[in-house]
């Protein structure tokens, strides 16, 4: 998960990474809000104010990860830079779709937070998303739908092979005793 690191074209697009497709070819395009919160970097275990950082943008879902880009960033120095936003898929630990009573729908996404990302380490961040033009629906689905694929590529990645002992080479049968014992 990182922020402002995400490398982009001419056009403002990310750049896939080794092997990464976009949905949609060059990726299917998501006008949205992006709001993240997150805890100061501090030593101190006491109840701190959040960090909350928003943008307006364009949102892209990958094979690998989820990547927000910003349209008008705003690059001042200090902790509320924020150009663009990504996250891999094994670093989302939830996703949650609200209907709120009054205002419009929204996503929250809860992410793990990487050493060196640019935002808080080893903490949890919320991300609020609020996608325009009525396609929430279809862009939580589809966030769904990728993750579950990245998990079970990963999942498949890591699974270990199944244990064969290996067999003599002079053995006529499996469960031979050696010539000393006799049953």
């Amino acid at each position: 998960m990182s922020i402002n690191w995400v490398e982009l074209t001419a056009s403002n697009s990310p750049l896939p990474i080794s092997q990464e497709r976009f949905l949609g070819g060059s990726g299917q395009l998501f006008n949205a809000d992006l709001k993240i919160s997150m805890p100061p970097e501090s030593s101190s275990d006491a109840p701190t104010k959040m960090i909350e950082l928003q943008a307006s943008g364009v949102a892209y879902l990958s094979d690998m990860r989820f990547v927000f880009v910003a349209k008008n960033p705003r690059m001042t120095p200090g902790p509320s830079s924020f150009s663009n936003f990504s996250v891999a898929y094994s670093n989302i630990l939830g996703t949650k779709y609200e209907q709120p009573w009054f205002g419009g729908n929204y996503i929250d996404i809860t992410v793990r937070a990487v050493q060196d990302g640019g935002l808080t380490s080893r903490s949890v961040i919320k991300c609020q998303l609020r996608v325009d033009g009525g396609g929430l629906y279809s862009f939580s689905a589809a966030l769904d739908q990728c993750m579950n694929a990245a998990r079970a590529k990963q999942q498949e990645f890591n699974t270990l092979p199944v244990y064969t002992p290996p067999q003599p080479a002079n053995a006529s049968t499996p469960n031979e005793l050696p010539p000393a014992y006799t049953i």
